[in-house]
């Protein structure tokens, strides 16, 4: 996780020793001021569980133990010349929460006392100690410990300017984050479902992760779009129900055209056989063969009828006794005069019929 970082300030704090041992309060808990009035660029310092757990694993990292010196001498001693003596030594550090037997804060807590310093400290010549430590000056955050020191000064961050430009060189490199980019680990490890003691790989790898599947959800979330888009419209298997029917169901509406169609036919059919037939127009030896001209082409037999003409002798004779037949042709006298009107040859006549 990328931090925008900002120079940070150092700052010096004078407390009580109170009994000497081996544990040394360096620096109260929650939001604290100088009585001098500082610090300036920000409301307070402040120092927390969150903040001293990192401050705590910087010291687990370190080589060379931190000082304790007389009147901060270690940061004088290249202006002044004189030896800078240890009154003692800690390694570790450790927070501590408020409570009813203690003020809770950050402690060294294998302090290592020099036999003078410790001499000096029970006779009480020396009541004070007062770490020098470094802080986000936008924030106030205290971000690191480089050493500490006994006075008999009370009065808190009084160290010079040449003093404190000597102290930013025992701080590592490294500038600690601004309000701008500071993020609530214990928060973000809960959204992460991850527990508060995650490292930082592990939280960038499971925003790696988070990241990952928004961009699979993403890319679902498209897909089910696109097919939801599709559902009901015609693909090449289906076909556009606005465009085609069904084969079964153009077969029988076909059918059932032709025998509707067969029935108006047979049924005009009828009326022009019979028509014909009643005023002579039409010889009953003609009549199956006009039926089925007509079931074939009907325009034809309505033609056909149009321009025959009417014989007066045939009108009401279907059902009269036929009359006699010809024996030179085989035709009766009925057909015989239509033969004769039309100029059709009987013998042609004859076979059509099938006399």
């Amino acid at each position: 996780m990328s931090r925008k970082t900002t120079s940070p300030a150092v700052a010096s704090l004078t407390l009580e020793i109170g009994p000497r041992g081996p544990r040394l309060h360096l620096l109260p808990a929650g939001e604290f001021r100088s009585r001098d009035s500082r610090p300036v660029e920000c409301k307070a310092w402040r120092l927390n569980a969150q903040l001293a757990a990192r401050i705590v694993a910087d010291a687990k990292q370190r080589r060379v133990p931190f000082v304790i010196d007389y009147e901060h001498q270690t940061l004088h001693t290249e202006r002044n010349g004189q030896p800078a003596p240890a009154a003692g030594w800690f390694s570790q550090l450790e927070w501590c929460e408020p409570s009813d037997t203690e003020p809770g804060g950050l402690y060294a807590i294998d302090v290592d006392w020099m036999e003078r310093a410790a001499a000096l400290i029970d006779a009480r010549e020396y009541r004070f100690q007062s770490p020098v430590f470094s802080y986000d000056p936008v924030t106030g955050d205290v971000t690191g410990i480089a050493h500490a020191a006994i006075t008999n000064n009370p009065g808190l961050d009084l160290l010079s300017e040449v003093a404190l430009t000597a102290a930013l060189s025992l701080f590592p490199p490294t500038n600690p984050p601004t309000s701008e980019n500071t993020v609530d680990k214990v928060a973000l490890c809960k959204l992460l479902k991850l527990p508060e003691t995650a490292t930082e790989a592990e939280i960038q790898a499971a925003l790696t992760k988070l990241s990952t599947d928004a961009a699979n959800a993403q890319q679902l979330t498209a897909q089910v779009a696109s097919l939801t888009a599709k559902v009901g419209q015609p693909t090449a298997t289906t076909p556009d129900p606005e465009k085609f029917v069904p084969i079964d169901a153009v077969r029988e509406m076909q059918g059932q055209l032709a025998a509707l169609t067969s029935q108006v036919v047979g049924g005009e059919v009828d009326k022009l056989v019979k028509a014909a037939l009643d005023k002579g127009a039409l010889t009953p030896a003609l009549e199956g063969w006009a039926r089925d001209l007509g079931k074939q082409n009907l325009a034809a037999l309505k033609t056909y009828l149009a321009d025959a003409p009417c014989i007066a002798a045939l009108s009401g004779q279907q059902s009269a006794n036929r009359p006699n037949v010809d024996a030179s042709t085989g035709l009766d006298a009925d057909t015989l005069a239509v033969c004769r009107m039309m100029g059709s040859d009987p013998a042609d006549v004859k076979k059509n019929l099938g006399a």
